[in-house]
């Protein structure tokens, strides 16, 4: 009988083995778990209740009803834990086994933020920016605002070795004018969401704000100096594959040598 019952733990660990090998993110989440995802997989609507366990922040996909209001087997969508939702870039059809549509559901995740990435850096510049943050997911507008204070930083830096003497500290002003806007803005009418990405991008600001007045403070004018460089900075490359769409990958550069983006 024990023979039996371990011959049958040895065949349920090598089923369940094949499944984690043909969509990793199985490995994160318990054996129960996995039968229980495995079970429903003809049924994503149950599925979704576990993807917080295989996705960080996700808490639930959309999914388009039918004419009846029955939801479909196609997601439209995707919501965070704090119930921010984001559309996907096109619908993804989540039939058949669920190793094989988890798969689609991460390429349009990925293709989604990379595509509103590529929208956000081209559009930062184009209106205000306590305006501007509000059209992105909140974890688009961090990424884009601590990318364009890289860049911004390195325009500075330009500007000084040009010979305009305020460079540095022209933009500490532009700084300190943009963190009064967006605690302006808290004292508003705000969504609990928006309230929360606002309040992120406020304590992002304080500390570009004071790694600034240190540069300005140590008469640091050269983008080279080491004080500049052991920042943690954000970067941007456009891609080869959709430069219409600005494609972005998203670089945390400590110690790099190299300049912010280059979008």
């Amino acid at each position: 009988m024990f023979l039996r019952l371990a011959l049958c733990e040895k065949a349920l660990s090598e089923y369940l083995e094949t499944k984690r090998l043909a969509f990793p993110r199985f490995y994160f989440v318990s054996s129960a778990d996995l039968l229980d995802i495995l079970s429903n997989g003809n049924n994503p609507v149950e599925v979704s209740k576990h993807l917080s366990k295989l996705f960080d922040s996700l808490s639930n996909l959309k999914f388009k009803p039918d004419e009846s209001g029955k939801l479909t087997k196609v997601a439209l969508g995707m919501w965070s834990e704090e119930i921010e939702y984001v559309t996907f870039d096109k619908d993804c059809d989540c039939s058949g086994q669920v190793e094989m549509w988890l798969n689609p559901v991460l390429e349009r995740m990925c293709a989604t933020l990379r595509m509103e990435f590529g929208d956000a850096g081209q559009a930062y510049e184009e209106k205000a920016r306590e305006q501007w943050l509000f059209d992105y997911p909140a974890q688009i507008a961090l990424a884009t605002t601590q990318i364009w204070w890289a860049t911004e930083v390195g325009i500075a830096f330009t500007r000084l070795e040009e010979g305009f003497e305020n460079a540095m500290k022209d933009y500490f002003k532009k700084q300190v004018c943009q963190l009064n806007t967006l605690i302006t803005l808290l004292i508003g009418e705000l969504t609990r969401e928006e309230r929360q990405k606002i309040m992120t991008i406020c304590t992002i600001d304080v500390h570009a704000r004071d790694v600034v007045a240190k540069l300005i403070s140590t008469k640091i004018d050269n983008v080279g100096a080491f004080m500049w460089q052991s920042q943690l900075r954000h970067r941007c490359n456009e891609g080869s594959e959709a430069p219409s769409l600005g494609q972005l990958y998203y670089v945390q550069s400590l110690l790099e040598g190299q300049e912010g983006p280059a979008c």
